[in-house]
């Protein structure tokens, strides 16, 4: 049987795919979540958002089994 990889918490997404490649902190960003809803950071949707928490609470639900 191979070996499962562990769920990726959205955090990880945001710090690894999005925050490290432009040299953000998460203290610049924190700005952004003020701001008007319609205006969205890294044009990405609370649905995207959602989705990838939706993901990660299955894969620890499955991995506590």
């Amino acid at each position: 049987m191979s070996k499962k990889l562990p769920a990726v918490h959205p955090g990880e997404v945001l710090r690894e795919v999005l925050l490290v490649p432009i040299k953000l902190s998460p203290y610049a960003v924190a700005p952004l979540s003020r701001r008007c809803a319609r205006t969205k950071a890294f044009r990405t949707t609370p649905t995207f958002w959602m989705d990838l928490q939706v993901q990660y609470d299955i894969e620890r639900a499955e991995d506590e089994g």
